[in-house]
């Protein structure tokens, strides 16, 4: 199927299950290309849609997995998106949408300070979600510093996580289109 289809759709569909994947196999917590696909997409895709599509679809796929797998003891019967899912989606559009701005050439200080500024927005807004949503946090100032805490372990790696992927999605275009590896997307 993948053979008949255009090449770089075909790319486009590997990568969505590629980036799904990162999160299905064994890896340190919060070390997947998700938010390096986004970036990336954000940066490089002309498509707005498309740039927003591909990190949605990898998030989307890999959740409905490991929901109904790995956690299907914490819910009942079939579970299409978890109870946090709007806070992650949401952080991963805006980290595409910040990326679509800020990344206008591959200069390595805009990549990596947009690396920086979306693991934080994603760290703050999905923490904000948590505290909101969980019943273990008070209401109030405390229990979102609380929540803020409790993800602190996961930033380190998600910031190593997502400055390795960046790095592997933006070399690998830079080496694909600069006609080094051309048959990649021959027809």
């Amino acid at each position: 199927m993948l053979s008949k289809m255009n090449p770089k759709i075909s790319i486009i569909f590997i990568t969505v299950f590629a980036v799904a994947m990162s999160r299905l196999i064994p890896h340190w917590p919060n070390v997947t290309a998700v938010a390096a696909i986004a970036i990336f997409g954000g940066a490089t895709l002309r498509n707005s849609f498309a740039a927003v599509l591909v990190p949605i679809s990898a998030i989307f796929l890999s959740d409905l997995i490991i929901n109904n797998t790995f956690y299907s003891a914490y819910y009942e019967g079939f579970v299409l998106f978890g109870d946090s899912a709007g806070w992650i989606y949401g952080a991963f559009i805006l980290m595409t949408v910040l990326a679509h701005f800020s990344i206008k050439s591959f200069k390595v200080a805009a990549i990596i300070s947009t690396t920086v500024l979306s693991t934080l927005l994603f760290f703050f807004l999905t923490n904000t979600g948590a505290w909101l949503s969980s019943p273990f946090y008070v209401k109030d100032a405390s229990g979102l510093l609380l929540a803020y805490e409790a993800g602190l372990p996961f930033l380190l790696n998600s910031l190593l996580g997502n400055l390795f992927f960046v790095g592997v999605f933006f070399y690998g275009y830079s080496f694909v289109t600069e006609k080094k590896a051309q048959w990649l997307l021959a027809k």
